[in-house]
């Protein structure tokens, strides 16, 4: 995937890395990356202009930032989403077209559907603004005790403005193919996250450099460079045990090796 419009999260770096946005992204760009995604708490103190003049700096593109997380904090995923004229701000700033959500938890829960409405919603609005809202999943909506699961539910109900961030990793664990699924909805994703995970342990998020833990990134790599070369793949390690730099590093160089 050499001509590959490749971006990096900027997650590696952990929360503290709004304390020093310079030195991420000059990280980012040695490493190779030509964009990046940030979450929005991470850039909310920064002024629009401020932040586009240091992407600018490094010749690094936001392709996009994101809200909700993985809810950990649920006080938290509430508070970023409800900002979305302040995010749609930032976004216009910076020329970011996709804005990340994830979250959906519960498929039998009444608040699924006020959420899923929500998302509807938000990705209208977000449209009126040139951007594109775009939903990544985890492997818990595939999971639980109810059919529909939270992934059918999302797909059954979401509005046709609302499209798709695979996160390639997580669909591993939760035990999906992934050429099956970037086939089956190839007309709604956005943009497409890599992941690589040591386990298919559900309870641990033991995210590893990309090639050298049990996902099969291969052939996804494979389908992707035939039937979407333009789209942006986003490189996300939620962790690592090396320092961050070096990390990114690593997981750029595995894309110049597929």
């Amino acid at each position: 995937m050499q001509n590959v419009k490749l971006a990096c999260h900027t997650i590696t770096f952990g929360e503290n890395q709004k304390d020093d946005l310079d030195a991420v992204f000059a990280a980012i760009a040695a490493a190779g990356y030509s964009g990046l995604e940030i979450g929005i708490r991470h850039i909310q103190e920064i002024a629009p202009a401020e932040l586009r003049a240091l992407l600018d700096q490094h010749g690094l593109h936001m392709v996009a930032t994101h809200i909700g997380g993985n809810l950990i904090d649920r006080d938290q995923a509430d508070r970023e989403s409800e900002i979305l004229d302040e995010i749609l701000e930032i976004l216009k700033h910076t020329g970011s077209k996709y804005l990340m959500y994830s979250g959906l938890k519960d498929a039998d829960s009444d608040l699924v559907a006020a959420e899923i409405d929500r998302i509807n919603r938000a990705a209208v609005q977000c449209l009126q603004h040139g951007v594109q809202l775009l939903y990544h999943n985890h492997n818990w909506e595939f999971f639980g005790d109810h059919s529909p699961n939270t992934w059918e539910t999302l797909i059954a109900n979401a509005a046709p403005e609302v499209k798709l961030c695979p996160d390639l990793g997580w669909l591993h664990k939760a035990g999906v193919d992934l050429v099956d699924f970037l086939q089956t909805y190839q007309d709604r994703i956005g943009v497409i996250h890599y992941k690589d995970f040591a386990s298919l342990d559900q309870d641990l998020r033991d995210t590893v450099v990309l090639g050298d833990g049990i996902v099969p990134l291969g052939p996804a790599a494979k389908w992707i460079r035939e039937n979407m070369p333009d789209v942006w793949v986003i490189s996300e390690q939620d962790f690592a045990d090396i320092p961050p730099a070096e990390a990114i590093l690593a997981n750029a160089a595995f894309f110049k090796g597929e």
